[in-house]
């Protein structure tokens, strides 16, 4: 019985755990003798608890004669999971080009001293990616809690990863500097426009170990 106060979607992936450990299919019988107890949750809220395991991709069913079967095999987690997460470093790399492009417009409006009204739409896309990031960022989150051990054989990706991060950070930063330096706009009203919070800070390796720690 897992300890009071786990979430919803804590519960979801402790299935897609169950199932992927045990190494075999289950039927839906089975599912209802089992996961109850071990998830925590009534008879009655298991069907929409194995929906949404099926809809967030931690397990998988299949339908075999008049029978429909549910599975996680780990060679399967593994390269859906690689896949996810290629994916997301992928885009992360194509909004790192395009903060890097607003930065440079951002610079060219300095060193031609244009005040305009684009400097509000450049604050919104600014704003747009950084928004972005921290989806991105809780993408990984949660394909690292389903996976520990795919993350620490990755230990280099991850590194890469954070560095990645945390320069995107630092861009976040220097881009405050230009337009409080250069606009003479106040830093909290950037910081607001932009959607920074007051924790927004850079990672620390031992902060990341945390986040991919399954529970």
């Amino acid at each position: 019985m897992p300890p009071k106060g786990t979430s919803k979607e804590e519960k979801v992936f402790k299935i897609g755990q169950i199932v992927q450990e045990s190494n075999d299919v289950w039927n839906m019988k089975e599912l209802e003798a089992t996961i109850p107890k071990k998830v925590g949750i009534s008879g009655m809220q298991l069907k929409d608890f194995i929906q949404a395991a099926l809809d967030e991709d931690v397990i998988t069913t299949e339908k075999i004669g008049g029978g429909r079967y549910y599975f996680r095999f780990p060679g399967l987690a593994v390269a859906e999971t690689d896949s996810k997460h290629e994916a997301i470093i992928a885009e992360e790399t194509e909004l790192g080009g395009r903060l890097a492009e607003t930065k440079a417009k951002l610079e060219q409006l300095q060193a031609e001293r244009v005040v305009s009204d684009d400097r509000s739409a450049k604050l919104a896309e600014l704003h747009a990616l950084h928004t972005r990031e921290k989806e991105i960022n809780a993408e990984l989150k949660k394909y690292a809690a389903l996976d520990p051990e795919l993350l620490h054989k990755k230990s280099v990706g991850r590194s890469a990863a954070l560095d990645s991060v945390n320069r995107w950070t630092d861009n976040t930063m220097t881009l405050v500097s230009v337009c409080k330096n250069q606009f003479g706009i106040d830093e909290s009203e950037i910081k607001r426009a932009m959607g920074v919070t007051q924790d927004f800070d850079f990672i620390e390796e031992g902060d990341l170990k945390k986040l991919v720690k399954v529970k």
